[in-house]
């Protein structure tokens, strides 16, 4: 199990996450800028890795969040399944709607995030998490990670990855804060505008940095 190097500075348990002892790194990136890929490698690595996506889709499998999602737009309820579809289609055109969802997964999000922690409360964890910055998280993660590519190679992804169009790939990256300004935040920048080996040596060198193994 890889452990955080003693020089990193963490921060106390009253001032993370959720307030959890273990240390948090948080990992992000935009839409196809690859930091799914880079949770693989450090999960390879022997790091713990949570992934706030995963995480939604579990709250998204509940019934109450089906009864709630049934309220709020029930059009996107069908024979008591969410249409995933027209649920992304309407949270990127209904502010109402999007405010109303946002609400109610991360009032959920704290016991679902708590159940994926190992035991021992000195184990660092990745935090994979795409509204890092948006949301403010920073502030209350032990290190932060982005994981950037230029624009051109994120919709050049997406639309090569997901059965997607165009202008829905082009309103998801604009409703995220632009790529610059992430890496400005962050602790440490991996670069992915190559292919995956290069995108493995990059992360072992983010990897080396912080961690023993």
């Amino acid at each position: 199990m890889a452990k955080l190097k003693s020089s990193v500075q963490i921060l106390k348990e009253t001032q993370r996450l959720y307030e959890v002892p273990n240390p948090i790194i948080g990992l992000t990136g935009g839409i196809g800028s690859g930091k799914s890929t880079v949770g693989k490698f450090l999960q390879a690595k022997g790091l713990i890795v949570v992934d706030a996506d995963k995480l939604i889709h579990e709250i998204y499998q509940e019934q109450e969040t089906i009864n709630f999602l049934k309220k709020l737009a029930p059009q996107m309820i069908q024979n008591n399944e969410i249409d995933f579809p027209k649920l992304r289609e309407l949270f990127f055109n209904s502010s109402l709607l999007k405010s109303g969802l946002e609400n109610y997964l991360y009032q959920k999000l704290p016991l679902f995030f708590k159940s994926k922690l190992p035991k021992k409360k000195t184990t660092p964890i990745i935090y994979d998490v795409p509204l890092l910055f948006e949301k403010e998280l920073n502030q209350q993660l032990d290190l932060s990670v982005v994981v950037s590519c230029s624009a051109e190679k994120q919709l050049e992804r997406v639309l090569k990855r997901d059965n997607t169009d165009e202008a829905t790939t082009l309103k998801i990256i604009e409703n995220q804060l632009c790529m610059s300004e992430k890496v400005k935040r962050a602790h440490y920048n991996i670069i992915n505008e190559s292919d995956l080996e290069a995108l493995k040596i990059e992360t072992s060198k983010f990897f080396d940095s912080y961690f023993l193994a």
